[in-house]
């Protein structure tokens, strides 16, 4: 048996995962909703493949923001949690 082997000369990228239920859907975009102020905001994002039941995120969220991931559909956005 022979396999070929290679070595990565690079950091390997840092992936920033969310649950896949944190996820909707808003006119053909992808979105999720935020706490921003007390207050709670939806964000678009991009997304590329799943690991598990996690989605990794390529664009749209930053590291800290607080994302929910439950209970979204009794709140309204805007209001404060």
């Amino acid at each position: 048996m022979v396999a070929t082997v290679s070595i990565l000369t690079e950091k390997p990228k840092k992936l920033m995962l969310i649950p896949q239920n944190a996820i909707h859907s808003l006119n053909n975009m992808k979105i999720v909703y935020i706490m921003k102020d007390n207050k709670v905001t939806q964000k678009p994002i991009q997304t590329s493949s799943s690991i598990n039941d996690h989605i990794i995120v390529e664009k749209g969220l930053a590291e800290g923001d607080k994302l929910i991931v439950s209970g979204i559909d009794s709140t309204n956005i805007g209001s404060e949690l």
